[in-house]
């Protein structure tokens, strides 16, 4: 386990650029950290990866597999409402600390905005 310090920007179509800068912990192959609105762990693998964020509102679970579509689960926790989400990876990068997933976001059948998350990480 080591101590890590994060950077990552999620890129919208629709939205404002999201930019985090923090510190986290980065045990084998899952990364742990706390942004402003969230706790959030990544589970990487050779080509999969998982990202779950969760506060007191929502936990959202996100998978993403290259060229490949991932069914997923949005949770609002105060009228309790799970909404499924679809996932269409365009592309999806891993190096040893660098992430890169370009990815189409679809809510009950239609596209609801396209992403590009870039995450980079360095030890402390």
């Amino acid at each position: 386990m080591s101590k890590i310090k994060v950077n990552s920007i999620i890129h919208s179509n629709n939205e404002k650029d999201v930019i985090v800068s923090c510190y986290g912990i980065k045990n084998d192959n899952l990364i742990t950290y706390k942004d402003e609105s969230a706790f959030v762990n990544i589970l990487l693998t050779k080509d999969f990866i998982s990202i779950t964020r969760e506060n007191d509102e929502f936990k959202l679970k996100l998978c993403f597999k290259n060229n490949d579509k991932c069914t997923s689960d949005y949770f609002i926790k105060d009228i309790a409402l799970n909404i499924e989400v679809l996932t269409n990876t365009k592309r999806l990068e891993i190096n040893d600390n660098k992430i890169t997933i370009e990815y189409e976001l679809f809510l009950n059948g239609e596209l609801s905005d396209v992403f590009v998350y870039t995450m980079e990480w360095s030890d402390l």
